[in-house]
């Protein structure tokens, strides 16, 4: 059976035809089965204009088809193929600036567009015998709908990476009460510490205009510290620029993106750009100046924004978007989002293939790993004897 006999047609476009179909897309996001800010269109075809370098992605766009004519969109996932050792899983794409991997499903027809989805895989990509979905939260709906369409159309699924992040959920242990009283009144010296060295203010943009001051704020900021020495700042390549402000200024002005700013005497020591999709809040960038970093200003930072976000209501998790054990984050937040990477079959009756795959999968990763470990020790290495 087909994608389209089953009631679904299937388009695998580029992002410059992607965009023909950014309302249909859009309006997806608005009854999606879980929040994905990172597959907004605003948010992902810039991303893929700008970000992904010769490995473009094609977005799979599945629709339902009523009377022979495609009514709504009920599903969205980028998919790249791999060459050489590593084609036999193909995977949904996700870059260094996302944080969440999984498609966006209707949620009234989640399992029918996600069969659908993996009907379409196993035919249009022949040289593949899974799909990697990474950054899918564990606990989520999305990974259930996942686990019974797999279970129900006898196809194997397998964890390749589980990691969990801070998190901030209404009512949840976050920002003063989640120190120790030692740690808090120590954050509380600092505070005065900084507040001695001028005006000390926190300000929060959300109208279009200000969010568009406030990431070129951002971006000098990030790029005047160690990370615009180690060339990793945002600032650091053009793609990566103007992406950022592609995506924030198109976010901003449907009230999805936020920046909130610390200063002292008007000038930022900290900002934050936080992004919204559904009820959920993603802390997706923050930068301090390093010439006040005894006065831990990120830290000051995120208790404002976090007592800001309980104030406003609104959304019911902010999502910290951070590494596992995140050495500032984890202090103030202590819920935990649960995280994995997952390889999905996509055909029955080929468990051999698909575990080769899978053990090639982990393999690469393994090493992946190593290199990177190796690089950021050197990166650091340098921008220290820089300084």
């Amino acid at each position: 059976m087909t994608a389209r006999e089953a009631g679904f047609a299937v388009d695998r476009l580029d992002a410059a035809d992607a965009v023909a179909h950014r309302d249909a897309w859009a309006d997806l996001v608005g009854r999606a089965l879980e929040p994905n800010v990172f597959l907004d269109p605003d948010f992902a075809l810039p991303a893929a204009q700008h970000l992904a370098g010769r490995r473009k992605p094609g977005f799979v766009l599945v629709w339902a088809v009523e009377a022979g004519e495609r009514r709504d969109l009920v599903a969205v996932c980028p998919v790249v193929g791999r060459r050489g050792p590593l084609k036999g899983l193909a995977s949904a794409w996700i870059h260094n600036l996302s944080t969440l991997g999984f498609p966006l499903l209707d949620g009234s027809r989640a399992a029918a567009a996600l069969r659908a989805l993996l009907a379409w895989a196993g035919e249009a990509l022949p040289g593949a015998c899974g799909l990697v979905v990474p950054s899918l939260p564990m606990d989520g709906p999305t990974a259930a709908a996942l686990r019974d369409v797999a279970a129900d159309g006898g196809l194997d699924l397998v964890q390749l990476r589980t990691w969990e992040r801070a998190a901030l959920r209404r009512g949840g242990r976050a920002g003063p009460a989640a120190l120790s009283p030692k740690a808090a009144k120590e954050i509380r010296r600092q505070r005065r510490r900084l507040a001695e060295r001028g005006a000390l203010s926190y300000t929060g943009a959300e109208a279009p205009d200000a969010v568009r001051a406030g990431i070129e704020q951002f971006l000098s900021l990030e790029a005047g510290g160690w990370k615009g020495a180690a060339g990793t700042a945002l600032l650091s390549r053009p793609g990566t620029t103007a992406f950022l402000r592609a995506a924030t200024r198109m976010l901003a002005r449907r009230g999805l993106c936020r920046v909130d700013s610390l200063t002292l005497d008007g000038a930022p020591v900290a900002m934050a750009v936080t992004l919204s999709a559904g009820d959920v809040g993603f802390l997706w960038k923050i930068a301090y100046r390093e010439d006040v970093a005894r006065f831990s200003p990120g830290v000051q930072l995120v208790l404002e924004l976090t007592e800001a976000w309980c104030r406003r209501g609104g959304a019911g998790t902010m999502d910290s978007c951070a590494v596992p054990d995140h050495p500032m984050i984890d202090r103030l937040w202590k819920d935990r989002i649960r995280l994995c990477d997952v390889a999905v079959a996509l055909r029955p009756g080929r468990a051999g293939a698909f575990r080769r795959a899978v053990g090639i999968e982990r393999a690469a990763r393994r090493l992946r790993a190593e290199a990177k470990r190796l690089l950021s020790g050197w990166r650091a290495r340098r921008a220290a004897s820089r300084r």
